[in-house]
């Protein structure tokens, strides 16, 4: 390992990354972003989320991924109401 790659380890904080480090020099990557939605809940013919999942993660060439971070959100006890309106000619 050049001293460069040693600089370049040192600054990482992660027990994962260090380890990865070990067995191979690691290359900057960009987070894969992955999206979910569920659409459960249907009203006259509309569907609406039931829930929203959001995971940032990262892969390295050891072939193995690191999640930081994971986001769940739940819709639940949907409200439905009717607005009206009217037109007044004056």
């Amino acid at each position: 390992m050049t001293r460069k790659q040693r600089n370049r380890l040192s600054l990482l904080s992660s027990v994962v990354l260090t380890f990865l480090a070990a067995a191979a020099a690691i290359p900057a990557h960009l987070p894969r972003l992955t999206l979910a939605t569920e659409f459960a809940f249907e009203k006259n013919g509309i569907r609406f989320p039931s829930s929203c999942s959001i995971e940032e993660a990262y892969a390295f060439e050891a072939g193995v991924n690191l999640v930081r971070s994971r986001t769940k959100i739940t819709h639940t006890d949907y409200k439905f109401f009717t607005v009206e309106t009217g037109v007044a000619i004056r």
